[in-house]
């Protein structure tokens, strides 16, 4: 029925009148080609990983069988090494010594390159499409990094039958399938490339939705969660541990998202001079940590759910992501307790694998009631904050709260530009090289050593004269070819 099915099949073009039928493949436009590409792809992942096991190039990871809370290192070894969705694959894998990465990269490579000219299908050696990510540790490491980014020009070279010597970029950060892949493990690039995503979703916007007085803040709220909301939280449960920078980071880029939220519904000192706090009660939004928590918490559901091995040795091996989950249990359970029968997360995690894979809907309210419990309970906090305050201010006048608090004297920080020969002292140094050109007739050397924008020792474009001149002042290698 399926062969019937794609016989007589024929297509047309929109600048070209004309039918063009088609003999092979399958019927244009059907989603029909997806499974049949799964299916073949599948069994070249299989076959790619039993030749990378033979030759020595898998490693696996060692794992104790139990998923979710449980998981742990352990005397069963999980192999896997390729992790596709549609035609994107990423392999992962590790040496015992830093000197054997180079070798082990060029050998995965070329089985790889070697099973897709099997099939008649070739990689896109394209910026951005197939590169590595390399990250030498332990004894030798130094040498490594010589190796691949001085000796090898920051390349990996394969060898596959009959397509001669190909060379694959190494690259410190990939992105794959909408998130970054950095070669040192940290977050910051993801953080910082999902809040750009936020921000420029909420710019397409603004013009008709957030600088729009008409529009008030519950149809805002809602066009936030439906556009900006997914855009920010992509793949967000998935985050390791981040690091104080990084949660300062992400903390201050949610908040400005929140803030541009209000924008020509309050004013500016209201928006961009109230405390956090403020601006968390005004949009009744969770606060950016509790964003992770429950973004955490979603994922660890789903990945309950799929039961895949391979990540749960992965987790097992990592650490860091399980430990951050086990704390998001416990405030779970804190924000929950009284309101439910579920054991402590800790003394009884099979409870909640039973619960997340027998009654996911029921798992999916409890997240919903701690994320409202927390959201309420900081509502509160923030109202007798604003009471305590207000009360305050009504009795101190009266002298039922005593004297007022001295204040502090004003700290004038030391002027540091000082002219000598005149003894005066300027705020800034702007200032002091203003006046010692106008009185002093005091010129930088460089500018005599350069016109126009380009440097002339090492040829580099600058976008103003002044620029160059910075350069020139700050690269004495630069300033000295030009002065000899």
């Amino acid at each position: 029925m399926i062969a019937e099915f794609h016989q007589s099949t024929w297509f047309s073009l929109p600048s070209d009148g004309c039918l063009t039928a088609t003999f092979r493949g399958t019927r244009p436009g059907d989603g029909f080609a997806d499974i049949l590409w799964s299916l073949t792809f599948n069994r070249f992942l299989k076959s790619i990983e039993a030749q990378l096991q033979a030759a020595g190039a898998l490693q696996p990871a060692w794992w104790n069988g139990e998923p979710g809370l449980l998981t742990d290192c352990g005397p069963f070894p999980v192999a896997g090494a390729c992790v596709t969705w549609a035609d994107d694959l990423a392999c992962f894998g590790c040496t015992d010594q830093a000197s054997d990465l180079i070798p082990s990269a060029s050998t995965v490579s070329q089985i790889i390159l070697e099973g897709l000219a099997n099939l008649g299908l070739k990689p896109n050696m394209g910026h951005g499409k197939t590169e590595f990510v390399a990250t030498p540790r332990g004894p030798g490491r130094t040498l490594a990094r010589q190796m691949i980014h001085h000796a090898n020009g920051g390349h990996i070279t394969a060898r596959p039958d009959r397509q001669g010597d190909v060379r694959i970029r190494v690259v410190p950060h990939y992105p794959h399938l909408g998130g970054q892949i950095s070669h040192c493990g940290r977050m910051r690039g993801e953080v910082k490339r999902r809040l750009a995503i936020a921000v420029k979703s909420m710019k397409d916007l603004s013009p008709k939705i957030y600088h729009n007085r008409k529009v008030d803040l519950p149809t805002r709220l809602s066009i936030f969660k439906a556009t900006t909301w997914p855009a920010l939280l992509y793949n967000s449960g998935t985050w390791l541990a981040l690091t104080p920078y990084e949660v300062k980071c992400w903390h201050a880029g949610v908040m400005r998202l929140y803030r541009r939220l209000l924008t020509k519904l309050y004013s500016f000192d209201e928006i961009y001079k109230s405390p956090d706090s403020l601006i968390l009660q005004w949009t009744g939004l969770p606060d950016p940590d509790l964003t992770l928590r429950l973004s955490r918490l979603q994922y660890f559901g789903q990945a309950l759910g799929r039961g895949n091995e391979v990540l749960w040795a992965l987790v097992a091996e990592e650490r860091s992501w399980l430990n951050e989950v086990k704390k998001d249990f416990d405030w779970l359970y804190t924000q929950i307790d009284g309101l439910t029968n579920m054991p402590c997360p800790r003394s009884d995690p099979q409870a909640w694998h039973r619960l997340i894979l027998q009654s996911y809907p029921r798992w999916k309210g409890l997240l919903r009631r701690a994320e409202q419990h927390a959201i309420g309970e900081r509502a509160i906090h923030q109202e007798v904050h604003d009471f305590h305050k207000m009360l305050i201010e009504i009795l101190r006048p009266c002298g039922l709260m005593g004297p007022l608090e001295p204040q502090t004297p004003q700290v004038i920080p030391t002027t540091v530009h000082r002219c000598v020969p005149c003894q005066r002292s300027f705020a800034s140094r702007r200032a002091w090289g203003s006046h010692c050109f106008k009185v002093h007739g005091r010129v930088n050397p460089s500018r005599s050593l350069c016109s126009g924008t380009v440097c002339e020792a090492c040829g580099k474009q600058h976008p103003s004269h002044e620029r160059l001149v910075r350069h020139l002042r700050t690269t004495p290698s630069c300033q000295s070819t030009m002065a000899g």
